[in-house]
């Protein structure tokens, strides 16, 4: 009867010890390109109640399970296998491990230390298309690249040949620039691409200050400078004609839109109107010597600015400064001129004046006694 009893606590701790037996069927040793996804194969030795599910645990690169993650499950009642997500990085043999718990009943199963290895691939970043202005600074060509790429790759341009990372606008080639991670077996080089097109910005040379006098043609102020762009005067619209005396003088601004990313070009024609100077009209005058002498300025048509100067001709010598001593010459014609000058680039303007000296003959004195009382 003792040994009956004994037999029988020997068969129930079998059973305890053998429900507790969930392994991972060995895996071959094997060096895999990034993550993959493989099956793993385990044996589960005991009773497992219907809606079991076994899970594949990983654990940290030094074997702990403190925080393990969940790389594949199955719904099974015994033995099987299922389908697994191994993240790259794995060092074959290094600690790293899986396992396969029970939920129903709850086993925990024996560590299995991996002997793969998955190698983390080369990444080159994705592929971008950018667009440049040929007036922008260089340019990175890796920081144009999309994702999270790594550096210490090579770059090579749209012909093939080795290039650097940056990009000189009208100085590089447009096209597609090729970046390379190399790797080792079992990875391949990886790859990116950086597409780069350049347009062209617009030149429209430097502000111009231009100088013209008040009875000048009008001036076409977009003379050598690319059609489509617009005028504006003090933030109003202005057609490209400037028009002496009738258009203010100041700044004129022309604008041509940029092509993005290009900005807008702008360049200012800024204008000072210079007076044309007045010498008055042309006269002539009938001056009696018994008038005495005779100021010429008051004999000019018009209205001529003062300060010009005097030209006697005749050479009379009796002119001085605009003063003519009719009384001092013979009766006769003289001729004067009288020039102002103006500011360049206006020309000096000019008026002449002809005095005809006369002997007047005054009337006699009435004869008679016309007085009334």
């Amino acid at each position: 009867m003792k040994s009956r009893s004994i037999l029988t606590v020997v068969c129930i701790l079998m059973s305890t010890w053998i429900s507790a037996q969930i392994t991972v069927d060995p895996m071959a040793p094997v060096t895999l390109c990034g993550g993959q996804t493989l099956a793993v194969a385990f044996t589960a030795i005991g009773t497992f109640n219907a809606g079991n599910v076994f899970s594949v645990e990983l654990s940290d690169a030094a074997g702990s399970f403190a925080a393990p993650t969940i790389i594949g499950s199955v719904l099974a009642t015994g033995s099987g296998s299922t389908s697994c997500g191994f993240p790259a990085g794995i060092v074959g043999g290094a600690g790293q491990a899986i396992r396969v718990n029970a939920s129903d009943p709850v086993q925990t199963g024996i560590a299995y230390i991996l002997p793969m290895t998955t190698v983390i691939p080369p990444n080159a970043g994705s592929n971008a298309v950018i667009t440049l202005c040929s007036s922008d600074p260089p340019t990175s060509l890796f920081a144009a690249l999309g994702g999270t790429p790594q550096s210490g790759g090579t770059w090579t341009n749209p012909p093939g040949n080795p290039s650097p990372n940056t990009f000189i606008p009208g100085t590089s080639i447009p096209g597609c620039y090729t970046y390379t991670v190399a790797s080792g077996p079992p990875c391949a080089n990886d790859t990116a691409v950086v597409c780069v097109s350049v347009n062209q910005a617009i030149d429209l040379g430097t502000d111009g200050n231009l100088t013209v006098c008040s009875n000048a043609s009008p001036i076409d102020l977009g003379a050598g400078l690319p059609a489509g762009g617009t005028w504006v005067f003090l933030g109003g619209p202005h057609s490209s004609v400037f028009t002496p005396g009738v258009d203010p003088p100041g700044c004129y601004t022309y604008t041509v839109p940029g092509i993005a990313p290009c900005s807008d070009a702008t360049v200012d024609r800024c204008i000072t109107v210079e007076v044309m100077p007045d010498a008055g009209l042309d006269a002539a005058v009938i001056w009696c010597i018994s008038a005495g002498v005779v100021d010429l300025f008051t004999q000019l048509g018009g209205t001529p600015d003062p300060g010009g100067t005097w030209t006697d001709i005749d050479a009379t010598g009796e002119l001085v400064g605009s003063i003519f001593n009719a009384p001092a010459v013979a009766p006769g014609n003289y001729d004067f001129t009288y020039v102002v000058n103006g500011n360049a680039p206006c020309v000096p303007a000019s008026a002449t004046l002809t005095v005809t000296v006369a002997a007047c003959i005054q009337a006699p004195p009435p004869q008679g006694n016309f007085a009334t009382e």
